[in-house]
């Protein structure tokens, strides 16, 4: 009797254990799904829009807990731009990332909201000479939005090792200037 009580306890404990390790797998295989689709999504965005233009993914991650609220992608250009032309490259990267995780009918559920917008994308694009140095002398070394939703254009002072405002303003702003000057180009 004592060694029939211990088999079903063994056993009680064998199914017990075996659940829960079916349990955690099945909670840890959708995750990765939704992660790979974003990853592979980024991987797409990077080699067919970002790199012809001269822009190199070096950063990915998000925030993709329980789906993803955020997705992160820092570029490096190697291209000295002005504030006025690293504006336009930076609204149509937004407005292409945005265009292409919003139209991807396989990860639209996983989006936190729908329509994704730029404030679930943190886009960066650090700017480095040929040498693989951040860019000085008061060109646009990075730019990216930060926490009060302001696309800031910093520059870097190679003496001094810091960075330092060139410009800043709100992406709703960025976006129309774009706008504007693609109409008036037409």
């Amino acid at each position: 009797m004592d060694m029939s009580i211990r088999k079903n306890i063994l056993m009680s404990r064998t199914i017990c254990l075996a659940l829960s390790l079916l349990l955690l797998t099945s909670f840890g295989h959708r995750k990765a799904d939704y992660c790979k689709m974003a990853e592979r999504l980024a991987d797409r965005y990077a080699i067919e829009f970002a790199q012809p233009r001269g822009l190199m993914l070096c950063r990915y991650g998000g925030a993709m807990m329980d789906d993803i609220q955020e997705v992160s992608l820092g570029f490096t250009s190697f291209i000295a731009l002005s504030v006025d032309q690293a504006r336009i490259y930076y609204v149509e990267m937004m407005e292409e990332f945005l265009c292409r995780i919003n139209s991807d009918e396989e990860i639209r559920p996983y989006l936190h909201n729908y329509p994704f917008e730029e404030e679930n994308i943190k886009l960066r694009i650090g700017f480095d000479d040929s040498q693989g140095k951040i860019l000085s002398d008061g060109q646009v070394a990075q730019m990216g939005i930060v926490k009060d939703h302001k696309l800031y254009f910093a520059a870097y002072d190679s003496e001094k090792e810091k960075f330092y405002d060139l410009h800043e303003e709100s992406y709703e702003e960025a976006l129309k200037i774009v706008q504007n000057q693609k109409k008036r180009a037409l």
